[in-house]
């Protein structure tokens, strides 16, 4: 691209357009028809690369050429809050997820043989999902929660169940909804896994069953589930924990010989990343 100084002999010495004076002999700068014309095609080359054609009854079309290359503005929840829309914006692209579903516990030793906890559903998804908004409308933003890890169970009782993954909303325009919980582990079965969201979310293992392994959480785009706990003589292990948003907790390893059911863990919360 052209600095000004290299078709004028008029520029500054930094190479940038000056008013002149007349009463120190400084000429203003000159404005070429060989500047304007590059300045015009760095600008179409633009439109080209995002596959736009020129249209002489939109003024956008550079700001919708510049979205459509990612090169956006963000503004990103991980807890409640409000998202005001900025002047001159119509459209949002929204992404995140629903919290996921908690990990349920493995059983306690059971002489028949006890069964691991289900993983918890990851939450539901939206990758740059677009709504139509109105400039200075403020918009209500909920992140849902991650749902509760479910307890071992003690000897001869069955695991207790995850809790469910909260939803995640933006205003009445979109709801992510949470992750199903895992089921406890059960004697001689092992918990159902919790199913996912309602727009992808992705459903958790089940637990094994005699003597067996907890089931791993629910995968999102958006973090790494919980993975299950291996099943344990004197005590079933707990459920590895998950990391960042939306997926599901892992569930707790069931009791042999002795000991109580490993505990699962809990989901992760949800996410929301608003583009424009």
């Amino acid at each position: 691209m052209q600095k000004i100084s290299d078709s004028t002999n008029t520029a500054n010495a930094s190479g940038e357009f000056t008013e002149g004076s007349a009463g120190a002999g400084v000429d203003a700068t000159l404005i070429t028809a060989d500047w304007l014309n590059t300045v015009q095609r760095e600008l179409l080359s633009v439109l080209d690369f995002a596959g736009l054609e020129p249209d002489s009854a939109q003024d956008d079309q550079l700001a919708s050429a510049v979205r459509s290359l990612g090169l956006t503005k963000v503004s990103r929840f991980t807890s409640s809050g409000s998202f005001t829309v900025p002047d001159g914006i119509t459209t949002l692209y929204l992404s995140g997820s629903g919290g996921g579903g908690g990990g349920a516990g493995g059983a306690g030793y059971i002489s028949t043989n006890s069964g691991g906890g289900g993983g918890g559903g990851a939450g539901a998804l939206a990758i740059k999902t677009p709504v139509t908004v109105t400039p200075g409308q403020v918009i209500a933003v909920t992140i849902g929660a991650g749902g509760s890890a479910g307890g071992g169970g003690a000897a001869g009782a069955a695991g207790v169940n995850g809790g469910p993954g909260g939803s995640t909303s933006f205003g009445a325009l979109l709801t992510l909804s949470g992750g199903v919980y895992g089921g406890g582990g059960g004697i001689n079965s092992g918990g159902g896994g919790g199913a996912g969201g309602s727009r992808g979310g992705t459903s958790g293992e089940d637990g094994k069953g005699y003597a067996g392994d907890g089931g791993a959480g629910g995968a999102s785009p958006f973090g790494v589930p919980g993975g299950g706990g291996r099943a344990g003589a004197g005590g079933g292990f707990a459920g590895a924990a998950g990391y960042g948003y939306g997926a599901g907790g892992g569930g707790g390893g069931g009791a042999y010989q002795s000991g109580l059911g490993g505990a699962g863990t809990a989901g992760m919360p949800g996410l929301l990343i608003v583009e424009w």
